[in-house]
């Protein structure tokens, strides 16, 4: 008896032994990129121990690095099951959850998370992501000033706190917090992403800053060899445009004719959505304006990579830059001979491997072009297509229909509050002050932000009720109702907006 028992307990060593060696392998496999590779291996792991937790989260990560979300949610619950209160079980879990968009679903397991780990920075900023994507602002901003706390040094935070700030337009010891992430950035911390930071600020040089700092610290090339996307010469350029927002937002809009215009004889014209398909109207009509449409969502950077390589692309359209969604390590590895950016971000990508951007000499003027890491483009006149075929509702709907008096002059802007600066209010209050006669209609989410900017024009000497705020609306609608306005303020990094709303018609800017 005991010689067996000996015998079982080195063959069920040995067996350990070699699950572990198998583990290890996938996980050096998942930091060379190779997932497949990384897939085999750990399988072979839970193979030899069904029960470890470790082995079936890490099972779930492969699946999460393929974009393959229901797949690893199986795995999770596999760890979870043997290892109840395994914390980063349910926090990966949740961040399976939050790709699927089940945010409930997400927090719960959160706060699962933060209740086993409570000084766990990352699972306090996610359930800030998740406030914030319900626009949950207060909750959102309490959420990532905890993690904040938890650790000073947790990157992109600051940014995202100011953000929040400005959406809820709580304006507060805001020069101090802008200058803080300004000299962060300059001491190369990564506290602010692009993005937000361009609704702050128009200073090309620290935009070039935040750019480049965000490339080098966050975004790697995949290690695939450039000859993979060489092909046969063709009789005509082929065009891929890229972009997560062929789908009901700004951009799709605006740029919805663009593709319906190139020369055929001349060009073959390819579109490439990384978004899922939302069987959206505007979806519908530009994929029309392709002679190719390929749904790639759904890919990793890896897959997507050899996806658009495979396409032989002459030129490469990067429509996002660092807006929501972009995928910036499939454009650092090299899609095509030539890359572009265009549109989507104003500012530069602060990536070598993006050859070119598209634009005029107000958007860079000559003085501006060494805060671009790309050659410039220009265009004759203006840089911006839009189009010309827009769907605006017709509609009889007066002033009185939105709260507006009739007999006043209407400034109008219904662009988000982020984008509204302290000092551009001021700017605003200013022409009110000089109007009398006149009210300014905004857009609001929140009754948060409308208590605050009531506050703030009191505080600039003007009474609360000449602003008027109005609710969230169909594209369409949204168009239609600057027709009951006199004049059109803008803001910062809106001219995706700007040039539709003007052939909306009866509006000035």
């Amino acid at each position: 008896m005991a010689q067996a028992l000996k015998a079982m307990m080195t063959t069920g060593g040995r067996k350990s032994v070699a699950a572990r060696q198998w583990h290890e392998r996938g996980i050096s496999h998942v930091q060379g990129g190779r997932f497949e590779e990384a897939l085999e291996c750990i399988e072979k792991s839970i193979a030899l121990e069904p029960r470890n937790a470790e082995f079936h989260r890490n099972h779930g990560l492969v699946f999460v690095s393929f974009l393959q979300p229901e797949k690893a949610l199986d795995c999770f619950d596999k760890a979870i099951k043997y290892a109840p209160d395994f914390a980063m079980a349910f926090f990966s879990r949740a961040n399976a959850q939050f790709q699927l968009q089940a945010l409930d679903l997400a927090l719960k397991d959160y706060f699962r998370c933060v209740h086993l780990l409570p000084d766990f920075d990352e699972a306090h900023a996610n359930i800030g992501n998740i406030f914030f994507v319900q626009k949950q602002w207060e909750l959102a901003l309490s959420s990532y000033e905890n993690a904040l706390k938890i650790n000073p040094e947790l990157v992109f935070l600051p940014g995202n706190i100011l953000l929040l700030k400005m959406k809820l337009c709580r304006w507060k010891n805001f020069e101090r917090q802008f200058q803080a992430l300004r000299s962060g950035l300059e001491s190369g911390v990564l506290c602010v992403s692009p993005l937000p930071l361009l609704t702050m600020t128009d200073a090309p040089a620290l935009l070039k800053t935040a750019s480049c700092l965000f490339v080098e610290k966050t975004v790697s090339p995949v290690a695939l060899p450039l000859e993979a996307f060489t092909g046969a010469v063709r009789n005509k350029i082929r065009i891929g445009y890229f972009s997560s927002d062929f789908r009901d937002h700004a951009l799709t809009y605006l740029i919805s004719d663009l593709f319906f215009m190139h020369d055929r004889d001349n060009f073959e014209i390819v579109g490439v959505s990384l978004c899922h398909n939302q069987h959206h109207e505007i979806q519908k009509k530009i994929k029309n304006g392709f002679d190719e449409f390929h749904e790639a969502g759904g890919l990793n950077d890896t897959q997507l990579i050899k996806f658009a390589r495979s396409l032989h692309l002459t030129i490469a359209v990067d429509l996002n830059g660092h807006t929501q969604g972009a995928r910036p390590a499939v454009f650092i590895s090299r899609v095509a001979p030539l890359q572009v950016s265009y549109l989507g971000f104003l500012g530069t990508s602060g990536m070598p491997s993006m050859d070119y951007l598209i634009a005029d000499d107000f958007l860079i003027p000559e003085e501006s072009r060494s805060h671009y890491t790309e050659k410039i483009v220009y265009m004759p006149e203006i840089f911006q297509v839009n189009c010309m075929n827009l769907n605006v509702t017709e509609s009889n709907l007066n002033r009185s229909h939105y709260g507006l008096p009739d007999s006043v002059f209407v400034f109008c802007c219904f662009n988000n509050s982020h984008k509204i600066t302290p000092t551009l209010f001021d700017s605003w209050m200013r022409i009110l002050s000089a109007v009398p006669e006149s009210v300014l209609f905004l857009f609001a989410d929140t009754e948060a932000m409308k208590d605050n900017l009531r506050a703030e024009a009191k505080n600039r000497g003007v009474h609360a009720q000449r602003l008027i705020f109005g609710e969230r609306l169909a594209h369409a609608d949204y168009l239609a109702r600057y027709r009951v306005a006199d004049l059109f303020l803008d803001t910062y990094g809106v001219c995706q907006r700007r040039c539709p709303i003007f052939l909306s018609g009866h509006l000035h800017f």
